[in-house]
């Protein structure tokens, strides 16, 4: 498979590379190997480069070929040049044995990838693969470890097999060096001059659009910050080792004003005038923590505050229509793009695409209409997170010459010239930038997916909600069902890859709103269970407690009367005692006297019996108790 070589080429690259091997020998080691492989003892510069896109899929500029001839293979003597040509000057030359067998082997190494791919594919499915399902997968798994493939058919697949995985080092580093070999490919291949890696020379102009502006304050997440770092880094080094400014970012008023916009709506949100947008993972971060409006005002100020502080400002309006041969905007271009929307069945934003091509207007007439000097000379670029914006930038009806330089591109991109323009390297350094890592890529990827679904779910809410065909507490469940799913994509792991894959996959409104039903109805049935069990427990309670009721109100009052029949006879015989004791001639005072006496010394027995009466009816209760618990 064509992918699987140019795999192992940049591959035995990369390595050559690490080994602090020179560009132009590692070049020269693929042109003999080339030229032997082939028996092709003379050729021109155009011949051998097409020899080594057959061969090893590598499409290098023929300058760099030429200069590889020049410098190496007719410096070492194993070419001469002649009349136009050159000559290999020992035809029995033998292709150099470890760089044989490590291509192979590089070969074989992939190819093993592919196959615990489809395997991985299958166990998925539970199902064996058509050859055509299984060259399709082979074919998208090399596209996406390539840089490319990130809407394929299997993409999903990919990305939650990566995942599964990272921890496993040797799977990581195997797929990880794919990257790291591919920007140095792609430098040489669009780098005329190899003589001038090591610095930046030319000014450029980067305008961010807002999706790249929250991404250094955070917004979308911990993994897109670490991003926008390392490019970040990369531009502080460029400028800190010129003698003026080369790299500028700035941003256009058009994004300031989307700015503005996007902090209006979090202060409805938090007035309650508007819903949250769960897909939104931005406006999310922006009205946590507030409060009022006034606390969302406070955040945009600092937002601008920040920006300036960081060296990004407001690019300073001039008439970019002055010269309309500039002009990208046009009708027929608008219709085009609808025709291919409306092809694939896509919606067409036409007012978001009119804007979009308005910014490339500016752009256009920045570079004053020259887009084919390399990205080094481009002048103005715009670095875009808008998918669409990246899309229509590519467009064949936008970028008429392959070779151009687009409007705009992705952070990718750009991190991937600078770090090689800078000859940095790659080797155990933990500074290589966040985005060469694979893990993240198919976290991004993940992540993306997952907030397009939201987004196409809410979108559907609104609609249904609009149009009276689901209530207003169906509507806030379901919003909040959404709101939940969405994750940030370092949220994206081997824990909660099979939920988010379900939710890509088969989130439907129908079926969260009959869970609901299905569920609100289990649990008001319930309720009237338990309401059944309580009354039946209560009714046998009843009548086990009631008989036992009655035999202690017996036993009471059978205590209570032996209590007071004591009293009783003690005052009896209290009274008897009086009599006997009373003389005839005792005075009436000394009779009184007495009786007061005896009277003093009953009363301490009137109050105990208030307190064996108590502590009776406590024995009683306890002991009542303590029978109905064992029931």
């Amino acid at each position: 498979m064509k992918e699987n070589k140019l795999i192992a080429s940049i591959v035995v690259f990369k390595e050559l590379h690490d080994n602090n091997k020179d560009i132009y020998d590692i070049i020269s080691e693929f042109i003999k190997a080339g030229i032997i492989h082939q028996k092709k003892w003379v050729f021109n510069a155009t011949e051998i480069t097409l020899l080594l896109e057959n061969i090893f899929d590598f499409k290098l500029p023929e300058a760099v070929i030429k200069t590889t001839l020049k410098k190496r293979l007719i410096k070492s003597k194993f070419l001469t040049f002649e009349d136009g040509s050159y000559n290999v000057t020992n035809i029995e030359a033998k292709i150099d044995p470890h760089f044989e067998s490590n291509y192979e082997n590089k070969k074989s190494l992939y190819k093993k990838t592919e196959e615990e791919f489809v395997k991985y594919v299958e166990d998925e499915k539970e199902k064996s693969l058509s050859k055509t399902e299984i060259n399709e997968i082979r074919k998208n798994l090399n596209q996406f470890l390539l840089g490319n493939g990130v809407n394929e058919k299997y993409t999903q697949e990919i990305s939650s097999y990566i995942i599964k995985n990272k921890d496993n080092k040797e799977f990581k580093e195997r797929l990880n060096v794919v990257k790291e070999g591919l920007v140095l490919y792609t430098g040489i291949r669009y780098t005329a001059d190899i003589n001038e890696l090591g610095k930046w020379n030319n000014e450029l102009t980067i305008f961010l659009d807002t999706e790249i502006l929250f991404y250094f304050f955070g917004y979308n997440g911990e993994v897109y910050k670490e991003i926008f770092n390392d490019f970040y880094k990369l531009i502080r080094e460029i400028n800190t080792n010129s003698e003026k400014k080369k790299i500028k970012l700035k941003y256009f008023e058009e994004t300031e004003q989307e700015i503005y916009n996007f902090f209006h709506v979090a202060s409805l949100i938090i007035d309650n005038k508007t819903s949250l947008n769960p897909s939104k993972t931005a406006m999310k971060e922006i009205v946590n923590g507030c409060v009022t409006k006034s606390d969302i005002i406070v955040k945009r100020n600092n937002f601008f505050i920040t920006l300036k502080t960081a060296g990004i400002l407001k690019e300073d309006e001039i008439d970019y229509y002055k010269d309309y041969s500039h002009n990208i905007e046009g009708t027929e271009i608008l219709k085009e793009l609808k025709q291919m929307s409306a092809d694939k069945k896509r919606e067409f934003n036409e007012e978001g695409c009119l804007n979009h091509l308005k910014l490339f207007t500016k752009i256009n007439t920045l570079r004053k209409g020259v887009n084919n000097q390399g990205f080094d000379k481009s002048k103005y670029i715009i670095l875009t997170g808008n998918r669409f914006i990246h899309y229509l930038a590519h467009n064949k009806h936008i970028k008429d010459n392959e070779k151009d330089i687009p409007f705009a591109t992705d952070i990718d991109y750009i991190t991937d010239k600078f770090w090689f323009k800078l000859k940095k390297g790659f080797g155990e350094s933990d500074d290589v930038p966040k985005s060469f890592d694979i893990v993240t890529k198919a976290q991004i990827v993940l992540s993306t997916q997952i907030s397009n679904t939201v987004q196409e779910k809410y979108t559907a809410l609104n609609e249904r909600y609009k149009a009276g065909k689901i209530t207003k507490e169906e509507a806030i469940s379901l919003n909040y069902e959404l709101r939940e799913s969405t994750l940030k994509p370092e949220d994206i792991t081997e824990v909660t890859i099979t939920d988010s894959l379900y939710f890509i996959n088969n989130f439907s409104i129908e079926d969260h709103i009959r869970e609901q039903t299905i569920l609100k109805q289990k649990v008001a049935e319930g309720e009237i269970a338990k309401l059944e069990i309580k009354r039946r427990d209560l009714k046998e309670r009843t009548k086990i407690i009631k008989p036992k009721k009655i035999k202690y109100r017996i036993i009471a009052s059978f205590y209570y009367f032996l209590l007071f029949s004591l009293l009783f006879v003690t005052f009896y015989f209290a009274y008897k005692l009086l009599i006997f004791i009373i003389e005839p001639s005792d005075s009436k005072l000394s009779i009184i006297g007495f009786v007061i006496g005896v009277i003093l010394a009953l009363i301490p027995l009137y109050k105990f019996r208030k307190q064996i009466k108590s502590f009776i009816t406590k024995k009683i209760k306890l002991n009542f108790k303590k029978t109905i618990e064992k029931q």
